[in-house]
């Protein structure tokens, strides 16, 4: 996978749609109210249009309008395959602030529209919509790019990104080592699934060694989950082509464990 061709310390632009203009009522009236919106800045001659992603998701992890935009910002910045992004005419989106990714630092800099499309009845954006309460999202992309390395290990088999899986038709897998993510040690599979779960993945089983502990990135524009097992130091994850494939793979893999 490419390396992100827009860095986390850039500054990003976070938009509304304009209701006065006749695409952007119709993205107002299609999107869901408070759905974050948000593009990289653009030189002179591609201010005609603008490409952004969005997110709209209310989920347990995702409270605040800040979280929205952080997720459709993470998306954006890694590049993460989505349907939910589109390229609009710059006039039909109206320019609310600017958000970090790096520091997940929201800035606004027309409230009364921000508010608007929140549907706040004041004029004001509640402070608590403006702070990040959810962990920053950890995709499979994120993990096979930063984990799955094909450094050589005495432990673990690595290999760099995905591979046709050998022992199972229509899968992909890849392995890696977890303690390439951050400079602290977990003490085993499990603690780093937890680390995993605050960040958009769900438990599927926990086993005790040699099958460690299995979670999921929950599948979405057609796509099926994607699996993953934390076992003591290292990292493997399974993508699948389609539903059918995944079906086989669970009743074949988790009986075991």
């Amino acid at each position: 996978m490419s390396r992100p061709q827009i860095e986390p310390t850039a500054e990003l632009i976070v938009y509304v749609p304009d209701r006065e203009n006749p695409i952007g009522a119709i993205y107002a009236k299609d999107l869901a109210a408070g759905c974050a919106i948000v593009g990289p800045k653009v030189s002179p001659p591609e201010r005609a249009h603008a490409a952004v992603y969005f997110e709209a998701s209310r989920v347990s992890n995702i409270v605040t309008f800040a979280d929205r935009v952080h997720h459709a910002a993470d998306r954006l910045v890694h590049q993460t395959p989505t349907h939910a992004k589109a390229t609009l005419p710059a006039n039909a989106l109206r320019v609310v602030g600017t958000f970090v990714l790096a520091t997940r630092t929201l800035q606004v800099t027309d409230e009364p529209a921000l508010a608007d499309w929140l549907g706040t009845t004041d004029g004001k954006v509640p402070p608590s919509e403006l702070e990040c309460q959810s962990k920053a999202p950890m995709s499979p992309e994120r993990l096979v790019e930063e984990c799955c390395l094909g450094v050589p290990d005495d432990v673990v088999e690595a290999v760099h990104g995905w591979r046709p899986a050998a022992d199972h038709d229509g899968t992909h897998v890849a392995r890696g080592y977890y303690g390439h993510l951050i400079a602290t040690e977990f003490d085993n599979g499990s603690e780093f699934a937890a680390y995993l779960i605050e960040r958009g993945w769900q438990l599927l089983v926990a086993t005790e060694w040699p099958y460690g502990t299995w979670v999921k990135w929950p599948g979405r524009d057609d796509r099926p989950d994607t699996l993953a097992r934390c076992r003591k130091r290292d990292l493997t994850l399974w993508q699948f082509d389609s539903g059918e494939a995944l079906r086989t793979f669970l009743a074949t893999i988790l009986p075991a464990a």
